[in-house]
């Protein structure tokens, strides 16, 4: 059975408004410099495991290693430092060619304080750029989606990885409930057929927003040291 204009309407309208409310939240744009000292004064990073004394070696299948590393905003060691990547990473690979990473970017000062990326995955660190994995994140970070083909890292010089990040979607993983809810109601509105209805719930969605919203949205950027 064909279906009537009547019905067929509140479907082609009702389809965008799933669409609109699961909102789309801006990009960002990151560009880290990780610096792994495995010896010196500044050493931020210590063999766990593997083979120990002179002939330990990161290049060695099994070798372990704890890191504390600086993240810093520029290539320069002493540029400022605006977090530390702690975690671990591992030989994995039989010819030693391959790590596999797990540790957290936790950001300790600039606009992402307080916030972290967590990094798992494959570091084929024989190649000289190479893909790698953004698992989840907290803060600023929460529910963070990173298109596959835009994470990059590459080893900088002999002790410093530059990481970069060049699109982060933020939470987009919940719908707007507020904004959900104002478009159903602009559908329901449409189904009545009142004109007054209709243009007061369109004023409605298209105006208006949650207080709620507005004032989590407002103390979370205040948290996180953001612009409002």
């Amino acid at each position: 059975m064909a279906l009537s204009n009547s019905s067929f309407l509140p479907l082609v309208v009702a389809l965008p408004l799933f669409y609109w409310a699961f909102n789309l939240r801006k990009s960002t744009k990151l560009v880290l410099y990780v610096h792994d000292y495995l010896s010196g004064d500044d050493t931020s990073a210590i063999t766990v495991a593997g083979k120990h004394g002179p002939q330990t070696s990161v290049l060695h299948f099994g070798t372990m290693v704890a890191v504390d590393d600086p993240v810093t905003e520029g290539p320069d060691p002493k540029s400022k430092v605006i977090g530390r990547a702690q975690g671990m990473y591992i030989n994995s690979q039989l010819d030693g060619k391959g790590l596999h990473l797990m540790f957290s970017v936790i950001f300790t000062d600039g606009k992402f304080k307080g916030s972290t990326l967590e990094i798992q995955g494959a570091d084929p660190f024989a190649m000289k750029e190479r893909e790698f994995s953004i698992v989840s994140g907290t803060g600023y970070f929460r529910f963070v989606r990173v298109p596959t083909n835009k994470r990059r890292s590459k080893l900088l010089d002999e002790d410093t990885y530059v990481v970069a990040i060049e699109k982060i979607i933020e939470r987009d993983f919940f719908p707007d409930i507020p904004k959900l809810h104002n478009r159903l109601n602009w559908l329901k509105a449409i189904r009545t057929g009142d004109p007054v209805q209709i243009r007061d719930a369109y004023v409605q969605t298209s105006t208006t927003s949650s207080k709620e919203v507005n004032e989590e949205e407002k103390e979370e950027k205040r948290k996180y040291n953001l612009n409002t």
